[in-house]
């Protein structure tokens, strides 16, 4: 009977207040957490930029909205970045449900090389957030995302000014969901 009691008292204890609580806080940061698949892809990209400098900014865009999204708690996962938007949107959305997203979000990336230039830079980027559960198709926020936005950053390289455009457009996203 000691022993019954014994473990009675640890089972009410300090301990088992702060398991509870820990599993409780836990189901509830689940709760907050939406699963979003990231699709980036080119806007506006002429045959004379090159197709690999390209792909590396894209994929620094892609690489700041995912890692915006961890850190804020939520799940995501991307597609691959495509330099053209050929992807139909109905088979893009289908991707994205059967992967267990509850949002697309799509980044559409405008690129700009000066005449003689060798480097080519992001300028602008367009973003589509989509809510495909419960409600499949819904487009829950859309908008653009200017250079402007990154005056102060104008100078830094152009991947660092890539992954700032898809860690805004995510950040803009994440406000509608």
């Amino acid at each position: 009977m000691k022993t019954t009691k014994a473990k009675n008292r640890l089972l009410a204890g300090p301990a088992a207040r702060s398991a509870c609580l820990i599993v409780m806080f836990a189901a509830a940061s689940a709760l907050a957490a939406e699963t979003v698949m990231v699709q980036v892809s080119g806007l506006e990209v002429t045959p004379d930029m090159s197709e690999s400098r390209v792909l590396r900014l894209l994929a620094a865009v892609e690489d700041g909205a995912m890692e915006y999204f961890f850190d804020a708690g939520h799940i995501v996962f991307n597609g691959s970045p495509v330099i053209a938007d050929a992807t139909h949107p109905a088979v893009l959305k289908t991707i994205a449900r059967e992967g267990g997203a509850r949002y697309l979000l799509e980044i559409r990336v405008a690129f700009a090389q000066p005449p003689g230039a060798d480097e080519v830079a992001a300028v602008r980027a367009e973003y589509t957030l989509t809510r495909l559960l419960p409600n499949p198709g819904r487009v829950t926020t859309s908008g653009e995302i200017p250079l402007d936005e990154f005056a102060s950053a104008v100078r830094t390289r152009a991947e660092r000014l890539a992954v700032g455009f898809g860690s805004a457009a995510a950040a803009a996203a994440e406000r509608e969901m």
